[in-house]
């Protein structure tokens, strides 16, 4: 989308005070692996709405319809650690990535869900952050013909 910088910054050191960092960490208590290391879904319905996606996604699954016949669906999940620190560019190397798994078998990219993964930190980094990745991943889905759903 326009409204996003293809190369953000990240917010300045010193953004936040010592108080709002301390208040962030006497309030995460337990951070699992599991449900309480999700992004609030505040933050979630934000960025999907700067992104103009709105309610269209969200879900932790999706209803795929059935490939017309003869041909199949080729499914792929993939994960890959951070390597750059530009969050966009992040966010746009791993759906290409994912893509290339798909025409590796000689498929055509139809949908994609998105599994990201962002660091514990104050809510507006976090929106940064998961704002720029997923606006990565778009242009390139964008690219490709796929939807995220």
């Amino acid at each position: 989308p326009d409204m996003l910088e293809e190369n953000p910054l990240p917010p300045p050191p010193g953004a936040f005070d010592d108080v709002a960092k301390r208040a962030i960490y006497e309030h995460a208590g337990m951070r699992c692996g599991g449900c309480g290391a999700k992004v609030g879904s505040s933050i979630l319905n934000r960025v999907l709405q700067k992104l103009g996606l709105g309610d269209a996604v969200g879900d932790d699954a999706a209803v795929l319809p059935a490939p017309p016949a003869g041909h199949q669906i080729v499914q792929t999940i993939d994960f890959i650690k951070l390597f750059v620190r530009d969050p966009y560019a992040f966010g746009r190397i791993a759906a290409t990535h994912a893509l290339s798994d798909v025409y590796a078998m000689g498929g055509k990219p139809a949908s994609c869900l998105a599994l990201a993964c962002v660091p514990f930190a104050a809510e507006p980094i976090t929106e940064h952050l998961l704002t720029q990745i997923l606006a990565g991943a778009m242009r390139a889905l964008e690219e490709a013909d796929c939807e995220l759903l």
